[in-house]
Protein backbone atom coordinates (compact mmCIF):
# COMPACT_ATOMS: atom_id res chain seq x y z
CA UNK A 1 0.00 0.00 0.00
CA UNK A 2 1.37 3.58 -0.85
CA UNK A 3 -0.01 6.65 1.24
CA UNK A 4 -0.14 9.93 -0.67
CA UNK A 5 -0.68 13.16 0.68
CA UNK A 6 -1.05 16.42 -1.54
CA UNK A 7 -1.61 19.91 -0.90
CA UNK A 8 -2.61 22.76 -3.15
CA UNK A 9 -0.39 24.63 -2.77
CA UNK A 10 3.82 24.15 -2.78
CA UNK A 11 5.42 23.65 0.35
CA UNK A 12 2.29 23.40 2.54
CA UNK A 13 3.93 21.14 5.00
CA UNK A 14 6.86 22.59 6.81
CA UNK A 15 9.67 20.26 7.48
CA UNK A 16 8.26 19.57 11.46
CA UNK A 17 5.17 18.64 9.52
CA UNK A 18 6.93 16.50 7.19
CA UNK A 19 8.56 14.28 10.30
CA UNK A 20 5.35 13.71 12.04
CA UNK A 21 3.51 12.02 8.76
CA UNK A 22 6.98 10.11 8.48
CA UNK A 23 6.57 9.10 12.00
CA UNK A 24 2.78 8.21 11.35
CA UNK A 25 3.30 6.50 8.15
CA UNK A 26 6.03 4.67 9.98
CA UNK A 27 3.25 3.14 12.63
CA UNK A 28 0.97 2.76 9.83
CA UNK A 29 3.08 0.51 7.65
CA UNK A 30 4.40 -1.22 11.26
CA UNK A 31 0.15 -1.67 11.88
CA UNK A 32 -0.57 -2.76 8.85
CA UNK A 33 2.09 -5.06 8.57
CA UNK A 34 0.97 -7.00 11.92
CA UNK A 35 -3.18 -6.86 10.64
CA UNK A 36 -1.38 -9.10 7.50
CA UNK A 37 0.69 -11.50 9.39
CA UNK A 38 -2.33 -11.47 11.69
CA UNK A 39 -4.49 -12.57 9.25
CA UNK A 40 -2.03 -15.47 7.76
CA UNK A 41 -1.49 -16.78 11.47
CA UNK A 42 -5.46 -17.35 11.84
CA UNK A 43 -5.58 -18.83 7.68
CA UNK A 44 -3.10 -20.98 9.27
CA UNK A 45 -4.69 -22.28 12.43
CA UNK A 46 -8.01 -22.68 11.02
CA UNK A 47 -7.39 -24.56 7.25
CA UNK A 48 -5.43 -27.98 6.27
CA UNK A 49 -2.17 -26.78 4.82
CA UNK A 50 -2.48 -29.19 2.20
CA UNK A 51 -6.12 -28.33 0.68
CA UNK A 52 -7.29 -24.97 1.60
CA UNK A 53 -10.29 -26.77 3.36
CA UNK A 54 -11.06 -25.96 7.22
CA UNK A 55 -9.57 -27.76 9.69
CA UNK A 56 -11.11 -30.28 11.76
CA UNK A 57 -11.16 -28.18 14.88
CA UNK A 58 -12.24 -25.43 12.56
CA UNK A 59 -14.77 -27.24 11.07
CA UNK A 60 -15.92 -28.35 14.93
CA UNK A 61 -16.70 -24.77 15.80
CA UNK A 62 -18.72 -24.14 12.26
CA UNK A 63 -20.25 -26.90 13.04
CA UNK A 64 -22.00 -26.01 16.65
CA UNK A 65 -22.50 -22.73 15.14
CA UNK A 66 -24.61 -23.69 12.46
CA UNK A 67 -26.14 -26.31 14.69
CA UNK A 68 -27.24 -23.96 16.73
CA UNK A 69 -28.83 -21.19 14.21
CA UNK A 70 -30.45 -24.77 11.97
CA UNK A 71 -32.17 -25.26 15.79
CA UNK A 72 -33.23 -21.80 16.34
CA UNK A 73 -35.12 -21.17 12.88
CA UNK A 74 -36.59 -25.30 12.65
CA UNK A 75 -34.45 -25.56 9.80
CA UNK A 76 -33.15 -29.02 8.13
CA UNK A 77 -29.02 -29.73 8.34
CA UNK A 78 -27.45 -32.46 6.15
CA UNK A 79 -24.06 -34.08 6.50
CA UNK A 80 -21.86 -35.83 4.18
CA UNK A 81 -18.77 -37.95 4.99
CA UNK A 82 -16.52 -38.56 2.21
CA UNK A 83 -14.01 -41.29 2.15
CA UNK A 84 -11.89 -41.32 -1.19
CA UNK A 85 -11.76 -44.97 -2.53
CA UNK A 86 -8.75 -47.28 -2.30
CA UNK A 87 -6.24 -44.40 -1.00
CA UNK A 88 -3.78 -46.15 0.52
CA UNK A 89 -3.11 -47.56 -2.59
CA UNK A 90 -2.87 -44.73 -4.56
CA UNK A 91 -0.62 -43.82 -1.96
CA UNK A 92 1.62 -47.15 -2.42
CA UNK A 93 1.49 -46.74 -6.04
CA UNK A 94 2.22 -42.92 -6.66
CA UNK A 95 3.97 -42.05 -3.03
CA UNK A 96 3.06 -39.41 -0.86
CA UNK A 97 3.47 -36.80 -3.17
CA UNK A 98 0.85 -38.37 -5.37
CA UNK A 99 -1.00 -39.02 -2.71
CA UNK A 100 -1.49 -35.34 -1.93
CA UNK A 101 -2.24 -33.96 -5.55
CA UNK A 102 -4.81 -36.58 -5.24
CA UNK A 103 -6.33 -34.97 -1.62
CA UNK A 104 -5.96 -31.40 -3.34
CA UNK A 105 -7.54 -32.16 -6.30
CA UNK A 106 -10.54 -33.92 -4.74
CA UNK A 107 -11.20 -31.06 -2.47
CA UNK A 108 -11.09 -28.28 -5.27
CA UNK A 109 -13.60 -30.59 -7.46
CA UNK A 110 -15.96 -30.90 -3.82
CA UNK A 111 -15.63 -27.16 -3.81
CA UNK A 112 -16.80 -27.05 -6.94
CA UNK A 113 -20.20 -28.88 -6.52
CA UNK A 114 -21.09 -26.90 -3.07
CA UNK A 115 -22.91 -23.76 -2.79
CA UNK A 116 -21.68 -20.83 -0.79
CA UNK A 117 -23.11 -21.67 2.10
CA UNK A 118 -21.76 -24.85 2.57
CA UNK A 119 -19.02 -25.64 4.64
CA UNK A 120 -15.98 -28.74 3.49
CA UNK A 121 -13.70 -29.85 6.10
CA UNK A 122 -10.47 -32.27 6.00
CA UNK A 123 -11.31 -35.08 8.50
CA UNK A 124 -8.92 -36.34 8.41
CA UNK A 125 -6.61 -38.24 6.09
CA UNK A 126 -8.58 -38.84 2.79
CA UNK A 127 -11.78 -38.38 4.81
CA UNK A 128 -13.70 -34.81 4.55
CA UNK A 129 -16.58 -33.74 5.66
CA UNK A 130 -19.34 -31.17 3.69
CA UNK A 131 -22.30 -29.86 6.03
CA UNK A 132 -24.69 -28.22 4.24
CA UNK A 133 -27.51 -25.83 6.23
CA UNK A 134 -30.52 -25.42 5.32
CA UNK A 135 -30.84 -28.52 3.58
CA UNK A 136 -32.48 -31.61 3.31
CA UNK A 137 -31.44 -35.16 2.73
CA UNK A 138 -32.51 -35.01 -1.09
CA UNK A 139 -31.21 -31.87 -2.09
CA UNK A 140 -28.08 -32.98 0.03
CA UNK A 141 -27.95 -36.10 -1.86
CA UNK A 142 -27.87 -34.17 -5.71
CA UNK A 143 -24.54 -32.80 -4.46
CA UNK A 144 -23.01 -35.61 -4.00
CA UNK A 145 -24.05 -36.78 -7.44
CA UNK A 146 -22.91 -33.82 -8.74
CA UNK A 147 -19.39 -33.98 -6.97
CA UNK A 148 -19.08 -37.35 -8.11
CA UNK A 149 -20.35 -36.27 -11.45
CA UNK A 150 -17.34 -33.82 -11.69
CA UNK A 151 -14.57 -36.80 -10.07
CA UNK A 152 -15.68 -38.76 -12.93
CA UNK A 153 -15.47 -36.35 -15.75
CA UNK A 154 -11.74 -36.63 -16.10
CA UNK A 155 -8.38 -38.14 -13.86
CA UNK A 156 -6.59 -36.43 -11.06
CA UNK A 157 -3.09 -35.03 -11.73
CA UNK A 158 -0.87 -36.72 -9.75
CA UNK A 159 2.40 -35.92 -10.72
CA UNK A 160 2.92 -37.89 -14.41
CA UNK A 161 0.71 -39.86 -13.91
CA UNK A 162 -2.86 -38.96 -13.51
CA UNK A 163 -5.05 -41.25 -11.38
CA UNK A 164 -8.77 -42.29 -11.61
CA UNK A 165 -10.55 -41.38 -8.03
CA UNK A 166 -13.83 -42.76 -6.87
CA UNK A 167 -14.95 -41.66 -3.20
CA UNK A 168 -17.90 -43.64 -1.03
CA UNK A 169 -20.47 -40.36 0.92
CA UNK A 170 -22.54 -41.08 3.60
CA UNK A 171 -25.42 -39.24 3.13
CA UNK A 172 -27.31 -37.77 6.54
CA UNK A 173 -29.86 -35.17 7.39
CA UNK A 174 -29.38 -34.12 11.39
CA UNK A 175 -32.77 -35.13 13.26
CA UNK A 176 -34.29 -32.72 15.46
CA UNK A 177 -32.75 -33.03 19.07
CA UNK A 178 -29.85 -35.16 17.62
CA UNK A 179 -26.21 -34.74 19.45
CA UNK A 180 -24.42 -33.70 16.37
CA UNK A 181 -21.97 -36.21 17.15
CA UNK A 182 -24.47 -39.15 16.27
CA UNK A 183 -25.09 -37.06 13.25
CA UNK A 184 -21.66 -37.56 12.12
CA UNK A 185 -21.01 -40.84 13.29
CA UNK A 186 -24.22 -41.62 11.36
CA UNK A 187 -23.07 -40.06 8.25
CA UNK A 188 -19.78 -41.91 8.29
CA UNK A 189 -21.67 -44.87 8.81
CA UNK A 190 -23.51 -44.53 6.19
Amino acid sequence: PEIVLGAERKDAFGHGIRLTLEVLANQLAVAMSNAAAVSRLEELATTDGLTGCLNKRTFLEKLDEKLRSAQRFGKPLSLIVTDIDHFKSINDRLGHAGGDAVLQAFARTCRRGLRANDTLARWGGEEFLLLMPSTRIGDAEIIVKRILDHVRSAPFPAGDCPVDVTFSAGVVERMPGEKMALTVLRADAA
